[in-house]
Protein backbone atom coordinates (compact mmCIF):
# COMPACT_ATOMS: atom_id res chain seq x y z
CA UNK A 1 0.00 0.00 0.00
CA UNK A 2 3.24 2.60 0.58
CA UNK A 3 4.56 1.46 -2.74
CA UNK A 4 0.99 2.58 -4.50
CA UNK A 5 0.85 5.69 -2.54
CA UNK A 6 4.32 6.91 -3.53
CA UNK A 7 3.39 6.41 -7.05
CA UNK A 8 0.78 8.37 -6.49
CA UNK A 9 2.54 11.24 -4.83
CA UNK A 10 5.43 10.90 -7.61
CA UNK A 11 2.94 10.71 -10.71
CA UNK A 12 1.29 14.06 -9.00
CA UNK A 13 4.47 15.99 -8.93
CA UNK A 14 5.36 14.69 -12.37
CA UNK A 15 2.21 16.17 -13.99
CA UNK A 16 2.75 19.17 -11.33
CA UNK A 17 5.77 19.50 -13.18
CA UNK A 18 4.42 18.68 -16.52
CA UNK A 19 1.76 21.56 -16.48
CA UNK A 20 4.17 23.92 -15.18
CA UNK A 21 7.08 23.51 -18.40
CA UNK A 22 4.05 23.58 -20.41
CA UNK A 23 2.43 26.87 -19.22
CA UNK A 24 6.21 28.24 -19.63
CA UNK A 25 6.29 27.12 -23.26
CA UNK A 26 2.79 28.44 -24.18
CA UNK A 27 3.83 31.83 -22.63
CA UNK A 28 7.26 32.27 -24.82
CA UNK A 29 6.57 34.76 -27.74
CA UNK A 30 6.49 33.73 -31.44
CA UNK A 31 10.06 34.23 -32.56
CA UNK A 32 9.54 35.78 -36.55
CA UNK A 33 11.98 35.05 -39.48
CA UNK A 34 14.74 37.15 -39.57
CA UNK A 35 15.02 38.55 -42.86
CA UNK A 36 18.93 38.41 -42.91
CA UNK A 37 18.83 34.97 -42.62
CA UNK A 38 16.60 33.89 -45.16
CA UNK A 39 19.31 35.86 -47.61
CA UNK A 40 22.02 33.26 -46.49
CA UNK A 41 21.16 30.96 -49.50
CA UNK A 42 21.63 33.43 -52.02
CA UNK A 43 24.99 34.69 -50.48
CA UNK A 44 26.28 31.43 -49.92
CA UNK A 45 25.43 30.85 -53.62
CA UNK A 46 26.91 34.09 -54.74
CA UNK A 47 30.17 33.28 -52.04
CA UNK A 48 30.98 30.61 -54.25
CA UNK A 49 30.31 32.02 -57.38
CA UNK A 50 33.29 34.50 -56.63
CA UNK A 51 35.53 31.86 -55.22
CA UNK A 52 35.51 29.86 -58.21
CA UNK A 53 36.12 33.16 -60.42
CA UNK A 54 39.42 33.76 -58.45
CA UNK A 55 40.17 30.36 -58.55
CA UNK A 56 40.22 30.59 -62.40
CA UNK A 57 41.80 34.14 -62.50
CA UNK A 58 44.80 32.58 -60.23
CA UNK A 59 45.33 29.67 -62.67
CA UNK A 60 44.91 32.29 -65.38
CA UNK A 61 47.68 34.75 -63.66
CA UNK A 62 50.02 31.94 -62.77
CA UNK A 63 49.56 30.66 -66.61
CA UNK A 64 50.96 33.91 -67.79
CA UNK A 65 53.66 34.20 -65.47
CA UNK A 66 54.88 30.93 -66.80
CA UNK A 67 54.62 32.03 -70.22
CA UNK A 68 56.45 35.67 -69.85
CA UNK A 69 58.99 33.59 -67.52
CA UNK A 70 60.23 31.22 -69.84
CA UNK A 71 63.25 31.62 -72.48
CA UNK A 72 65.59 29.11 -73.63
CA UNK A 73 66.82 27.68 -70.21
CA UNK A 74 63.59 27.37 -69.17
CA UNK A 75 61.04 25.98 -71.22
CA UNK A 76 57.21 24.65 -70.31
CA UNK A 77 55.28 22.37 -71.70
CA UNK A 78 51.44 23.01 -72.08
CA UNK A 79 48.63 20.61 -73.37
CA UNK A 80 45.80 22.49 -74.71
CA UNK A 81 42.28 21.08 -75.61
CA UNK A 82 40.81 22.50 -78.81
CA UNK A 83 36.76 21.68 -79.55
CA UNK A 84 35.52 20.35 -82.83
CA UNK A 85 31.99 20.85 -83.65
CA UNK A 86 30.59 17.51 -83.04
CA UNK A 87 31.33 17.75 -79.00
CA UNK A 88 35.02 16.56 -79.08
CA UNK A 89 37.89 17.54 -78.38
CA UNK A 90 41.79 17.08 -79.42
CA UNK A 91 44.77 17.73 -77.42
CA UNK A 92 47.82 18.99 -78.17
CA UNK A 93 51.07 19.68 -76.47
CA UNK A 94 53.08 23.06 -77.25
CA UNK A 95 56.25 23.99 -75.55
CA UNK A 96 56.78 27.32 -74.96
CA UNK A 97 60.28 29.03 -74.63
CA UNK A 98 58.72 32.63 -74.82
CA UNK A 99 60.05 33.94 -77.76
CA UNK A 100 58.40 31.99 -80.60
CA UNK A 101 54.83 32.83 -81.85
CA UNK A 102 52.99 29.90 -80.20
CA UNK A 103 54.14 31.75 -76.84
CA UNK A 104 53.32 34.74 -78.06
CA UNK A 105 49.70 33.83 -79.28
CA UNK A 106 48.84 31.80 -76.19
CA UNK A 107 50.23 35.44 -74.06
CA UNK A 108 48.10 37.31 -76.19
CA UNK A 109 44.85 35.19 -75.78
CA UNK A 110 45.32 34.68 -71.66
CA UNK A 111 45.59 38.41 -71.54
CA UNK A 112 42.62 39.12 -73.59
CA UNK A 113 41.00 36.40 -71.85
CA UNK A 114 41.85 37.85 -68.25
CA UNK A 115 40.74 41.76 -70.07
CA UNK A 116 37.67 40.41 -71.21
CA UNK A 117 36.09 37.56 -69.63
CA UNK A 118 32.29 37.57 -68.71
CA UNK A 119 33.04 34.15 -66.57
CA UNK A 120 34.09 36.17 -63.23
CA UNK A 121 30.88 38.04 -61.65
CA UNK A 122 30.64 41.51 -60.38
CA UNK A 123 31.86 42.62 -57.16
CA UNK A 124 28.42 45.44 -57.29
CA UNK A 125 25.84 42.59 -58.25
Amino acid sequence: MEAFLYLLIVGAIAKKLYNFRQSLDDREPERKSDPDSLKFISVYAKVREMNKAVDELEELEQFITDIQCCDDTHMKAVQIEIPNTVGESSKHQIIIDGRDRHSNRLLDIALDDRLHSSSFPSLYS
